[in-house]
């Protein structure tokens, strides 16, 4: 498996390096943007880590670039900031998750792993009213207009369309998404927001995700119009 890794901290970037080779992947690295192209023009890559402050340039806006390029391939953000803002820029940009820093090695080969396992299972297609969940071509339709989700939103999406009308606890969720053993909430909430966000852009008005306080979430319709 080959991964991308573009980090400007030398410590980091050669600990991250370090132990991903350990783990039998291959790793290219780049300090700066500039370098990323003559990386990505000659090899086709599993797996992109972004750390998002770079000394020539601004890791969201790489991932724009690389995402119209690169639609299927996760990508992961290494960052220091913690603001919700940023990390829905990040998933608007087409990221797939982040890693708050200081991360630990195990929680960032958990990460990598969990977004570049195979999709396993007969059932790759989930339905709800006109909303459409393709899990192997990773695309979602509403009424038949695509609409544009990461792949772990796509996941999301696929799980409570396949248990509609059904409330779905975090750990649920998160046990599917491949990340029980992580602290994840926060990301979870993160990726419902964008999913919402582009769901509403979309005019989908009808099918609505609700927040059960405490709990979890429920896709249902959505009879009032309110916002949930």
């Amino acid at each position: 498996m080959l991964v991308l890794l573009v980090e400007d901290d030398p410590i980091l970037g050669k600990s991250i390096k370090n132990t991903l080779e350990l783990e039998d992947f291959n790793v290219l690295w780049s300090q700066s943007v500039e370098g990323v192209k003559t990386l990505v023009d000659k090899n086709t890559f599993d797996c992109m880590l972004l750390d998002i402050g770079l000394p020539d340039g601004n890791g969201i806006s790489l991932c724009k670039k690389l995402r119209a390029e690169f639609s299927k391939v996760p990508i992961l953000f290494l960052t220091a900031q913690t603001d919700e803002d940023s990390l829905l820029k990040a998933f608007d940009a087409g990221g797939n998750d982040f890693l708050r820093k200081p991360f630990s090695q195990r929680e960032l080969l958990a990460r990598i792993k969990a977004h570049t396992r195979e999709v396993t299972g007969t059932k790759a297609n989930a339905s709800y009213r006109d909303l459409k969940i393709d899990l192997d071509s990773r695309e979602v339709f509403f009424n038949g207009k695509l609409i544009e989700f990461n792949n772990t939103e796509i996941q999301i999406l696929y799980f409570l369309s396949s248990n509609a009308e059904k409330i779905v606890t975090r750990d649920r969720l998160m046990e599917f998404l491949g990340k029980a053993n992580e602290i994840f909430d926060r990301t979870i909430d993160s990726h419902i927001s964008h999913i919402r966000k582009q769901l509403k852009s979309h005019e989908v008005n009808a099918v609505q995700i609700k927040s059960v306080y405490g709990v979890g979430y429920k896709l249902e319709v959505q009879e009032s119009g309110e916002a949930l």
